[in-house]
């Protein structure tokens, strides 16, 4: 009994020893601790606690090359973003994930002064694309507005869709082939979306919208959703083109009846159409049929297949059997695996 009772107490004390020893080490603590390390060293003035500190960052140092680095969850706060442009190629190279998220039930880009008139002319989209030129390896990426709570904030911030705007420009600029994409605009405060806050936008009328200039074009856009064109000819369609992109941030539907070209050039127009408003979401060609001609109907789809968005452009023909417009049509869908026939 006397030997069992020595043996409890010797493995008593061995595992005492054992976590006294382990308390004093440190195992891979969060990235958020040396950066509370690091940031404030410039402004201890004791010496003796600027050299614990430093001591202490040295031991903390060694097990960066140790984090896991697959997954990021960050919110993109200027804090954040200069953590990513100091990860080395190798900690770059192994990041598979990136999740953009509040994790502060804040804005998103916390730190950075954006407008929304051009949100890639800022620093933070500069910042940005030089950070991401290093996830070359980063195939899933996941941005969420759902956990932003207020924007009560003096410092300047992103809203989520600006902020989604430059994080995929900057992706399309380093060609990086993103495997998933999730986008979650969900949120109560709706101000967080866009930088200034929609509230102050009371409707998107032609008075609103004419305000602002979108990307760096320094024309005003005109806003329409539906344009009906009726009997003219002798148009080319190069003056038709710049007319249409006026409305390419609004344009749903387009009307095209008994048109004439001076040129048939239906083929170049209906590529650039397709090519250039991706809001489109129907366009309507119509011809009259003279006496004795048949008549025939073409029902198609357009695919839009950017990094943007997965929409669709739906075309009706309805005119003789042969025109310009409906080889092109026919020409155009040939061209595209998935295009759809109604």
């Amino acid at each position: 009994m006397a030997l069992e009772n020595a043996r409890r107490v010797d493995m008593t004390r061995s595992v005492t020893a054992q976590i006294s020893h382990d308390a004093n080490k440190f195992y891979q603590p969060p990235i958020e601790v040396y950066y509370l390390i690091v940031s404030y060293l410039g402004y201890l003035d004791l010496r003796p606690l600027r050299l614990t500190c430093r001591t202490l960052y040295r031991v903390c140092a060694v097990q960066l090359n140790n984090i896991d680095l697959r997954t990021i969850s960050t919110d993109l706060s200027r804090r954040h973003v200069q953590q990513l442009m100091r990860l080395t190629a190798k900690q770059a190279s192994g990041i598979r994930e990136l999740a953009i998220c509040s994790s502060s039930e804040g804005p998103l880009g916390l730190g950075y002064r954006v407008l929304p008139s051009s949100p890639l002319k800022s620093q933070a989209s500069k910042d940005l694309r030089e950070a991401l030129k290093k996830l070359k390896k980063c195939r899933t990426l996941r941005i969420s507005a759902v956990e932003i709570k207020h924007t009560d904030y003096e410092l300047a911030w992103m809203g989520a869709i600006d902020l989604t705007h430059s994080v995929l420009s900057a992706f399309c600029e380093t060609q990086n082939s993103l495997e998933s994409l999730t986008l979650d605009f969900r949120t109560d405060n709706v101000a967080s979306l866009l930088r200034g806050g929609l509230e102050r936008i009371p409707s998107y009328g032609p008075a609103e919208l004419s305000r602002f200039k979108f990307g760096s074009s320094s024309r005003r856009l005109s806003y329409a959703e539906n344009v009906v064109l009726d009997v003219f000819w002798g148009m080319g369609h190069r003056m038709l083109e710049p007319k249409l992109k006026q409305y390419c941030h609004s344009l749903r539907v387009l009307t095209m009846e008994n048109i004439i070209f001076r040129y048939n050039y239906w083929l170049r127009f209906l590529r650039n159409l397709k090519r250039e408003l991706h809001r489109l979401q129907e366009v309507n060609l119509f011809w009259e049929v003279n006496t004795g001609s048949k008549s025939t109907s073409l029902i198609t789809q357009w695919n839009h297949n950017t990094i943007y968005d997965n929409t669709q452009t739906r075309v009706t023909y309805t005119g003789p059997e042969e025109h310009g417009a409906l080889t092109a049509l026919e020409k155009i869908a040939s061209e595209d695996p998935l295009s759809v026939h109604l």
